[in-house]
């Protein structure tokens, strides 16, 4: 009894020794990792693009980065809907930094053939799982404490109140008062509706699974890739994928309300999580890799051709005559102007 005991007690200290490896919430703060994406946006202005969707609880920007061609397919991705859950912003921000800096053929054909939207922080105010909502006040005067704030991945608009809790002294999965209740909710809905992904993927750390709600012969052809990617970079399938989700989760939002593919990743576990960035990258980004190729290659189309200027008889005539004139003009002036030494002598 007493080893068993002891044997307990050297477990959840290990625990919490692997949990607390990591030094801080995330590997790069909010701020740093917004800078970042700017950064590697400005430096790119012919592929890439970013604007703010919303604002937060707090007033805080919500960004929206847009990198490849607006008429390719269209990818959305988001991260940190829970405030810390960051392994989806950083596996992204490594893809799009491949995909703008690298120069490999793949990456110049991904970005002239997709269109990816990315939100890396969704959650912006706050580490905390949950947003920084602390109090509705109803038309009646009457006022709601939210001492943890909202779940925002169960305050989707479609289907909203399958999950979650109703609870708002819930400190893990509050639901909201309502479908969409939240500002970030509501930025990240509208963005979806406003830019019309085929696919949309909402990361988490976890987890290793992928969820995706509709079962579409979309969802088929990416399961597909996903595998034959995994195979190519032998990789042996660390993401397995299946149908699941509920209402009010923002992947089911995504689908029901704009019809997208609706994904919910869970790129890491907890317990994997490395005291270092670099450390984790080296670990989690080839993992990552084919999944993200198959979610651009589903959905990829050919850039629009670039229109031949054909001259006509008639334009190259008039091209001519103006060219004729022109020149005609440039040699009247150099006839009429008196030499320099003759200018001097009439002043």
């Amino acid at each position: 009894m007493v080893f068993l005991f002891i044997t307990l007690i050297l477990a959840i200290t290990n625990l919490k020794v692997v949990y607390a490896e990591r030094p801080s919430a995330l590997y790069t703060s909010k701020s740093q990792m917004i800078a970042q994406w700017m950064a590697l946006c400005d430096a790119h202005p012919e592929w890439a693009s970013y604007e703010s969707i919303g604002k937060s609880i707090q007033g805080n920007d919500i960004w929206l980065f847009k990198i490849g061609t607006p008429t390719g397919g269209r990818v959305m991705y988001d991260g940190q809907c829970h405030g810390s859950e960051d392994g989806g912003t950083e596996i992204l921000y490594k893809f799009c930094e491949w995909l703008l800096e690298s120069n490999d053929t793949l990456a110049k054909h991904i970005l002239q053939y997709n269109y990816h939207l990315i939100i890396p922080i969704l959650n912006v105010d706050t580490t905390a799982r949950q947003n920084m909502r602390r109090e509705y006040v109803l038309d009646n005067g009457t006022v709601i404490n939210v001492p943890y704030g909202v779940d925002l991945n169960r305050n989707g608009v479609y289907r909203w109140g399958e999950s979650g809790s109703p609870d708002p002294n819930n400190d893990y999965e509050y639901r909201g008062l309502y479908g969409g209740s939240e500002p970030e909710t509501m930025a990240l809905h509208n963005a979806v509706g406003k830019y019309r992904p085929e696919i949309y993927v909402n990361t988490h750390n976890g987890g290793e699974y992928m969820l995706h709600y509709l079962n579409t012969s979309l969802e088929a052809k990416i399961k597909t890739l996903k595998a034959q990617y995994e195979q190519e970079y032998n990789i042996t399938n660390p993401y397995p994928a299946r149908r699941g989700g509920r209402g009010g989760f923002l992947s089911a939002d995504a689908a029901g309300s704009w019809n997208a593919s609706g994904w919910l990743w869970e790129v890491t576990t907890w317990e994997n999580l490395t005291p270092t960035l670099d450390e984790w990258l080296l670990k989690y980004y080839p993992r990552a890799f084919p999944v993200l190729l198959a979610f651009a290659k589903a959905v990829e189309k050919e850039p629009p051709p670039i229109p031949e200027i054909t001259l006509q008889p008639a334009n190259i005539n008039a091209m001519l005559i103006i060219t004729i004139s022109l020149l005609t003009l440039i040699l009247k002036f150099k006839i009429q102007k008196p030499p320099k030494n003759q200018q001097n002598s009439i002043q």
